[in-house]
């Protein structure tokens, strides 16, 4: 879970600008049957070209590095936890992602 917040928080600083004061949030919150993980920040939102493709893999946008895996790795990451995610967005004011995983994982083998 480490490496998810490590891409969803880089994410978010590349999204933010010098016009958006550059902050970024971490919010946790305690469900009935699940934690939620919320990453946000007040920066450019994600582009509508790359919105519905945005978790396949070598999906990138405007970056002069990386290789459009991170979002993809996330992704696979929370699933393998037997989670979901999901990402609201809007231009020039941010996104957030949304994480939801279960309290209770199955026995450690």
């Amino acid at each position: 879970m480490l490496r998810v917040l490590q891409n969803l928080v880089g994410n978010a600083i590349d999204g933010c600008d010098e016009r958006s004061d550059g902050k970024v949030r971490i919010e946790v919150r305690d469900r009935k049957e699940n934690i939620e993980i919320i990453i946000s920040d007040n920066g450019k939102g994600i582009p509508e070209q790359i919105r519905n493709n945005l978790f396949d893999p070598f999906v990138t946008y405007g970056k002069t590095g990386g290789t459009g895996l991170g979002t993809a790795i996330v992704k696979s990451i929370v699933e393998a936890h037997k989670g979901r995610i999901r990402f609201e967005t809007t231009t020039s004011q941010g996104t957030s992602f949304f994480i939801q995983l279960p309290k209770a994982q199955g026995p450690r083998v």
